[in-house]
């Protein structure tokens, strides 16, 4: 129901980025499937478009992207960020 979908786009988890461990290669946003990585100035994951399939944490070579803790990505979906 309404409850449910809310409470998931709440806690939903965005990749996030290691900006000491990326290298900016691209191949996070140049293998996302909705194109939903701004490369400015570091990966950065845009919210609206982010369906949450993880193809950008899987295929970065620096493991410089990673989902995070469900409480952290409640944080920054009640921040805004």
């Amino acid at each position: 129901g309404i409850a449910g979908v809310t409470f998931y786009r709440i806690v939903q988890r965005r990749p996030l980025c290691d900006e000491t461990l990326c290298t900016r290669c691209s191949r996070c946003a140049d293998n996302c499937p909705v194109h939903a990585i701004d490369m400015r100035p570091f990966p950065a994951v845009v919210r609206g478009k982010c369906i949450t399939c993880y193809c950008c944490v899987e295929i970065c070579p620096e493991r410089a992207l990673g989902v995070p803790s469900a409480l952290r990505g409640l944080l920054r979906n009640l921040s805004g960020r």
